[in-house]
C-alpha cells in the first residue's frame, strides 16, 4: 500500500484509494484510534484548551471528530488571589462529540496498558499452574 502514497489520488481508482486510507489508518497517528475502537480500551486526549479527556472511543473520522463514551473530563484551575494552590477538577460526560481541530493528542491510556499487562500476567499465571498440577508431589 505504501507504494501508492506518493501517487495523486486522481489517479488511482476508488479500490486503491480505499486500500490506501485503510492502510494509513491501521499503522499511521490514526491507529491509536483505531485501536481504541476495536479493543474498547480508553484513551487520553489532550486538548486545545488544555483539559484532558480520559474516554473509549465509539467512532472516529480522519479529521479526529469522535464520538466518545465515558468521558472524565480532566483540568486545574487557578484561584483568584494570593498564596492559593491550584485545584484539580474533573467531571464526568456519559456521551460526547469532540471536534477533530480541539485535538492535540491522544494517546493509549496507561491504566489500560496495566490492565492488560495485570490480564496477561494472571492469565500465564493461571497456565502454568494448570500444567504443573500433576506434578504435586515435588517440592519446588
Amino acid at each position: 500500500m505504501s507504494q501508492y502514497a506518493h501517487v495523486p489520488k486522481s489517479e488511482l481508482d476508488e479500490e486503491k484509494i480505499r486500500a490506501l486510507e485503510e492502510h494509513e489508518i491501521a499503522t499511521g497517528p490514526l491507529s491509536v484510534l483505531q485501536s481504541s475502537v476495536k479493543n474498547h480500551t480508553q484513551i487520553l486526549i489532550a486538548l486545545r484548551n488544555n483539559r484532558k479527556l480520559l474516554a473509549r472511543v465509539k467512532a472516529f473520522d480522519r479529521h479526529s471528530n469522535m464520538v466518545l463514551v465515558n468521558v472524565k473530563e480532566m483540568w486545574t484551575e487557578l484561584p483568584k488571589g494570593k498564596n492559593k494552590k491550584p485545584v484539580n477538577k474533573d467531571r464526568f460526560i456519559s456521551k460526547m462529540f469532540l471536534r477533530g481541530d480541539s485535538v492535540i493528542l491522544g494517546t493509549i491510556s496507561l491504566v489500560t496498558e496495566f490492565k492488560l499487562l495485570l490480564i496477561l500476567f494472571f492469565f500465564i499465571l493461571n497456565w502454568l499452574t494448570l500444567r504443573f498440577e500433576h506434578y504435586d508431589h515435588l517440592y519446588i
